[in-house]
Formats: structure tokens, sequence, C-alpha cells
């Protein structure tokens, strides 16, 4: 059996995720979110755009809703209403879902900083006792085999943009 590449691990690990997240949708929820998706596309435009014109035309030869249509009007002042109801719970929920991945992506990044900074270390302490740790080693490395402090450059990042706001 051929083990499958790590790439392709981490997208079934992924899909995985996406899935769990989808199942945990209660069915209010998926219908909300059909129906916001509905929304945003070309169909639904030209939808509306036959269902007025349509209206319009049978109205307009002296139908329940005369000109200047008032039904019409508050059916799609309603259906305006209940639409963005449906598309903020579609993004709502999008939201959510891209901060789960927010903070995936930082645990991913922390990790992976710990682990170029254990090898950094690894490698100066190689070079050391190779006896050649002056010739191999600077400031730079030496600065970035130290475990990094998320609080510090957080604050400092924090500040510089306080900073760069009271500028501009």
């Amino acid at each position: 059996m051929v083990k499958p590449s790590t790439s392709q691990v981490n997208i079934d690990a992924i899909i995985r995720m996406e899935e769990e997240g989808d199942a945990e949708r209660t069915g209010a929820e998926r219908i909300s979110e059909r129906i916001g998706h509905f929304a945003g596309t070309l169909s639904f435009v030209a939808l509306q755009v036959v269902f007025a014109a349509a209206w319009i035309a049978f109205n307009g030869r002296g139908g329940f809703d005369p000109y200047p249509f008032p039904l019409l009007g508050g059916l799609l002042a309603f259906e305006a209403v209940t639409l963005t109801a449906f598309v903020l719970i579609r993004q709502n929920r999008m939201s959510l879902r891209a901060d789960r991945r927010n903070h995936l992506d930082l645990q991913i990044n922390l990790l992976a900083e710990q682990e170029a900074t254990k090898i950094i270390q690894m490698l100066e302490r190689m070079s050391q006792q190779l006896g050649i740790g002056g010739a191999v080693s600077d400031q730079e490395s030496h600065d970035l085999s130290g475990d990094t402090s998320i609080e510090t450059i957080a604050r400092d990042l924090k500040q510089g943009l306080a900073e760069q706001a009271q500028g501009k």
C-alpha cells in the first residue's frame, strides 16, 4: 500500500475538520445558509427580475395591485429584510469558520516557531561540539535561538500600530 503524501494527509485532515463543522449545524442553520447562498447568485437576480416584470405586466392591465404597485413594494421590502437576515446568518457562520481557521493557523505558526528555535539551538550545540561555533554562529542566529515571547511581540505590535495611527 502506498503511503499518502504529507500534503494529502493535511488536505484530508482539513476536509475532515470542515465536514465536522458542517455536521454541527442545526437544520435551521443549514436552510438559512442555503437561502443566503442562493440570494447571492445570478439565478436569484434573474428570478427577481422575472417576478417583478410578471407582477407589473399582470397588474398593469387592471389586476389586484394597481400602479404604483403598493403590494409589490411591500412584498419586496419584506423580502429584502428577510434576505438580509439570512445573509447575515450566513456571514456570521463564515466568520466563525474563519476565526477557527485563524486560531489553527496561529497554533501551527507558534509550533513552527518553537520547532525552528529548537533546530537553531541544536545546530549551535553541534557547531560548538565540532569546534566551529565561532565560524558559523553570529549574533542574529544567537538571537533567533532564544525563545520567542508572543506576549512581547503582541505588545510591541500594538504599540507600533498605535504610534503609526497617531502619526497619521
